[in-house]
């Protein structure tokens, strides 16, 4: 393993530990208020690391609390896959599902905006969590259907709006 793919684990492993550590959202705003916006970050897959991004760009409240959701997913190289497999890959697609009232996330995959050769769609699953400076960061991972295994580590702050 290469010092720079070393370094990135490390300091993923790092951030996903403090946003693990964060106290936990116990109700998101009814309104889904500060919610929408863009999240970057990374996860990990049996073939490398690739960068993640998720527009959470529709919210709509639920009876009974939690929203339906939608939006796009992302991913794209980083500098710790860059000589690997994985180094060139580059795709978007379109997502749906739902935020349960605790944050909880389950998101399934639609139609390929932009589709990597050899790759399928992923579904999406993991907790929202408000963090001190009031934005959210996203953990969980993508899930492979028939192989739930093959992700994992995925971490991802809102930085836009």
């Amino acid at each position: 393993m290469t010092l720079l793919r070393t370094a990135a684990l490390a300091l993923a492993t790092a951030s996903l530990a403090a946003c693990a550590s964060a106290p936990a959202l116990a109700q998101l705003p009814a309104d889904g208020a500060g919610m929408k916006g863009i999240y970057g970050g990374s996860y990990v897959c049996t073939d490398g690391e690739h960068g993640f991004y998720l527009d959470l760009n529709t919210l709509t409240p639920k009876s009974g609390g939690g929203f339906d959701a939608s939006g796009v997913i992302g991913l794209f190289p980083t500098l710790a896959g860059a000589g690997g497999p994985v180094g060139h890959v580059v795709g978007s697609l379109k997502v749906s599902g739902t935020i349960a009232a605790d944050g909880a996330l389950a998101m399934t995959s639609g139609d390929w905006l932009r589709k990597p050769d050899g790759y399928g769609a992923a579904d999406l699953e993991g907790k929202l969590r408000k963090k001190p400076d009031g934005s959210y960061a996203l953990i969980g991972k993508p899930v492979v259907r028939g192989n739930p295994e093959a992700c994992s580590n995925l971490i991802a702050s809102q930085f836009l709006p």
